[in-house]
């Protein structure tokens, strides 16, 4: 286990990124999404703040990302032609504590029509 872990569960990990400064991710399966909500808590604060907000629904290929904190565009490589690559491995090298929310899937079982 990562001395950076302050807090695990099933469903959120809370990491230590010294300084006062803390990590927290919290992942769930929403209807047809895999969410994994990236909070972040400066130190002088005391509250978590939004980051980063990544999801993937159950047709798409890859995981996508809304970058909220200015510190995730590095997350984001912007093209000139407008178009953008998302940087999951990078992430996953800064946090890989996190990686295991990222392999949520989402059960076409628990999507089916009535």
């Amino acid at each position: 286990m990562s001395l950076r872990i302050l807090l695990k569960t099933e469903n959120q990990i809370i990491l230590d990124e010294g300084n006062g400064y803390k990590v927290r991710a919290t992942a769930q399966i929403i209807g047809t999404f895999a969410i994994v909500a990236i909070d972040w808590e400066h130190p002088n604060y005391g509250y978590f703040a939004d980051g980063i907000f990544w999801y993937k629904s159950m047709h798409m290929f890859e995981w996508d990302i809304i970058p909220i904190a200015t510190w995730s565009l590095r997350y984001v490589n912007k093209k000139k032609n407008g178009s953008r690559t998302v940087l999951l491995e990078k992430f996953l090298k800064d946090y890989p504590e996190f990686k295991d929310f990222f392999d949520l899937k989402v059960s076409i079982w628990n999507n089916i029509s009535l």
